[in-house]
């Protein structure tokens, strides 16, 4: 008699404990599921704004592209935005509180808008950047999104 209501007892364990590891499963399965989509979003999001600044018109201080990316400095995904030319000026440079904009990479390839993911401050962002010409001077644009974590 006893033996069999540890059977039970150890049946009714063992059936618990399977049914906590499929909920602790599905559960990292939507965090992970979760998190590649605002990844995605993030992502999208950046290729959208560098498409919209592009789209400007092309001021000689640059005002209108400095006027969207502080606009965008409510977004929490937002790091910076900056626009360097290849003299080393820098005539914007818009980020969020507490980041620094990373000096440029060289552009690679011969893809319009690249893609790379840098670390800043300890944290994981993903720039979009690509060539940009003002008149006879050139440089880059560069956009960074903080990666979701």
């Amino acid at each position: 008699m006893r033996s069999t209501f540890i059977q039970r007892g150890s049946l009714g364990l063992s059936i618990m404990l399977a049914c906590m590891l499929a909920m602790a499963a599905v559960l990292v399965l939507t965090f992970r599921y979760q998190l590649a989509q605002e990844t995605e979003q993030v992502r999208a999001n950046g290729v959208n704004l560098a498409r919209l600044l592009t789209r400007l018109p092309a001021t000689a201080d640059l005002s209108n592209w400095q006027q969207v990316l502080v606009y965008r400095l409510s977004d929490p995904h937002f790091a910076y935005g900056s626009v360097s030319f290849d003299d080393g000026a820098t005539p914007v440079d818009v980020s969020a509180s507490g980041v620094v904009v990373p000096p440029p990479a060289p552009l690679t390839g011969n893809g319009w808008l690249q893609e790379t993911e840098r670390q800043v401050g300890g944290r994981t962002v993903i720039e979009f950047h690509g060539p940009f010409q003002l008149g006879d001077r050139r440089g880059q644009f560069r956009i960074g999104l903080f990666k979701p974590t």
